[in-house]
């Protein structure tokens, strides 16, 4: 399996798990039930989650390299795609990036998460966000299509090839499935 491979399962997980979050959290009534049964519990869920898509959607745009080691990122894929990165390709990821910096996810990544600020957390920081379902579904569907389109450019991608990745969770084991059981118990 090659890095286009590995990154484009990356994306299909985190987008797996915007998913369940939006089950989990994303309405009243959800959040309601959880609250109602074990709010302690599933206040640590979302926190986890929250965490998890917040560092791996911002790991897909961090450098090619950290020192000596490889990243695996959208500007790695860059770095192994030779003369297959296109003008227009490079048009896409600064689009991808430009979006990626709109929805405010890498300075709550490098604040709270990977540097522990102590300004943002002693609140006399606020961070400006665009984080919404959509904004984040629709920002890794194209991630996901840049790495799709300049892996067949590159030939690292075979063209005819399928894989089909689920985001979702079966339907009797998801977010929902969760929120109904927790209703009729």
């Amino acid at each position: 399996m090659n890095e286009f491979y590995l990154i484009e399962k990356r994306i299909s997980e985190i987008q797996s798990k915007i998913e369940l979050y939006q089950e989990l959290y994303g309405s009243e009534d959800s959040v309601a039930s959880l609250n109602k049964n074990f709010p302690e519990c599933f206040a640590k869920f979302q926190e986890s989650l929250f965490f998890e898509i917040i560092c791996r959607i911002s790991a897909l745009f961090d450098p090619a390299s950290s020192r000596s080691d490889k990243n695996l990122t959208l500007d790695h894929l860059v770095t192994i795609s030779d003369e297959a990165y296109s003008k227009e390709m490079h048009l896409v990821l600064e689009s991808l990036k430009f979006d990626f910096k709109e929805t405010g996810l890498k300075n709550i990544r490098n604040k709270l998460y990977a540097h522990n600020d102590l300004s943002a957390y002693m609140r006399k920081k606020k961070f400006a966000t665009n984080i919404t379902y959509k904004s984040l579904t629709s920002l890794l569907v194209n991630c996901f299509s840049f790495v799709r389109d300049l892996g067949i450019e590159s030939g690292k991608v075979k063209q005819d090839q399928l894989i089909y990745r689920s985001t979702k969770l079966p339907k009797n084991r998801n977010g929902k499935a969760l929120i109904d059981r927790l209703n009729n118990a």
